[in-house]
């Protein structure tokens, strides 16, 4: 069958006519229309900080330079050369004086700002992180006797500078690593706060891991191993996200680890003991020995005596090179080139532990009938109890179950 087709549509060759806008659009055409113009903006031109003119070197001498065969001045602009002269003579005064603080630092740094050789000597070795800055760990020496050797610390001194806003030095692409350790906690160190437990909790896992730390034990690197396989760190610290798991990670080290948080000081005896080294901790002293083992880093540490702070009765340095320990019941005489030093932290530590103590321990035996007076032994610790009436030279106090009051002349502070 066939399509129909539609007849054309025929359209109208003149204008097409519009349809007439309604009263409403023509209102909102003359409201449009009859607004107010916009009030013109004012053109705030863009000023470019102008740069201080640099004086441009010669291009010999850029070249020369680079190849290391002058030393380049480096370029000072205008600006700073006319501001050293318009500055004021107090100004003057101010900034010598700051020159003056500085100097200890700059020359820290001196070795930083000189050119480098034409050819650089290849970067020497990366110093161990065992080693620290004090010296105090303990080195393998060569030879099939292994003996203790502790580089020389004379000379060294550190000082804590302030931030300051006038002088700063920085490395670019260091040859060098930087390792910085937690050598010994003072006693009641507070470490919560979360920059020192990401710190400690860093360097424990990675000296667990390590065959390099002869401060750690075998068993003490198993247990370790163990607790951090229980909180699931594999990965390093950064997959730990609670800081109470680093706190414990912390505490166990610190708690168990005998030498790690310990300063070591070469020692030896005159009565032909085999001690080498005196660790002095947070917990108190330790004569330690150098043996081998079997394995791929044969020495450690063997712990011979341990004392508590609280058997340290007094400390007192025989010439430079000696110190005697007056124990409970006994005379401990060590030898050392450090005894100045070992005499001041052990000091300094049971000062500390002295600190809001509630014990006294006996420097005298005191035995009497009176069953008011309280009878010890030299070395005893005593509980302080509160008492009123207690008469000035006299204290009160208990010791192996029994209450009394005693004088204060045989008795001293506890670090405990």
């Amino acid at each position: 069958p066939k399509t129909k087709k539609e007849p054309p549509v025929v359209k109208p060759s003149g204008p097409v006519s519009r349809p007439e806008p309604s009263r409403e659009i023509r209102n909102i055409i003359k409201m449009y229309q009859s607004r107010p113009a916009p009030e013109p903006q004012p053109v705030v031109p863009v000023r470019r900080v102008s740069k201080p003119f640099i004086k441009k070197n010669d291009p010999k001498n850029e070249a020369l330079a680079k190849l290391g065969m002058m030393n380049l001045p480096s370029p000072k602009s205008v600006s700073s050369f006319l501001l050293g002269h318009l500055k004021s003579p107090a100004e003057r005064a101010s900034s010598n004086s700051i020159k003056e603080k500085q100097l200890p630092l700059l020359a820290i740094f001196s070795q930083q700002m000189t050119p480098p050789p034409a050819t650089p000597p290849p970067p020497p070795p990366l110093p161990s992180p065992l080693l620290e800055p004090g010296n105090q760990d303990a080195q393998e020496s060569p030879g099939n006797n292994s003996a203790l050797r502790v580089a020389d610390d004379d000379g060294i001194k550190t000082q804590l500078y302030k931030l300051t806003s006038s002088v700063n030095f920085s490395y670019v692409n260091p040859t060098w690593k930087m390792f910085l350790r937690k050598e010994v906690f003072y006693p009641k160190e507070n470490f919560s706060h979360p920059y020192c437990l990401n710190l400690l909790c860093e360097q424990i896992v990675r000296d667990t891991f390590s065959d390099s730390c002869f401060r750690i034990s075998k068993d003490e690197k198993r247990k370790m191993k163990d607790l951090l396989m229980e909180f699931r760190v594999f990965n390093g610290v950064q997959s730990i996200q609670d800081d109470g798991i680093k706190k414990r990670i912390v505490l166990a080290a610190r708690d168990n680890w005998a030498n790690y948080f310990s300063r070591l000081f070469p020692v030896h005896s005159e009565n032909g003991s085999d001690v080498q080294i005196l660790g002095v901790s947070h917990w108190g002293l330790r004569l330690l020995k150098v043996v081998k083992a079997a394995g791929y880093h044969p020495e450690h540490l063997k712990i011979l005596r341990s004392y508590s702070f609280a058997d340290v009765l007094s400390v007192e340095l025989k010439g430079s090179n000696a110190v005697e320990f007056s124990l409970k019941t006994e005379q401990l005489f060590l030898l050392s080139s450090k005894a100045p030093s070992i005499k001041a932290m052990v000091e300094l530590f049971i000062e500390m532990l002295r600190q809001d103590t509630n014990y006294v321990i006996a420097l005298r035996s005191y035995i009497t009938d009176d069953k008011s007076l309280l009878s010890f032994e030299k070395g005893d610790l005593i509980e302080l109890l509160p008492m009123e009436g207690v008469e000035p030279g006299w204290l009160f106090g208990s010791t192996g179950g029994c209450c009394g009051i005693f004088p204060t002349s045989l008795v001293q502070l506890a670090a405990a």
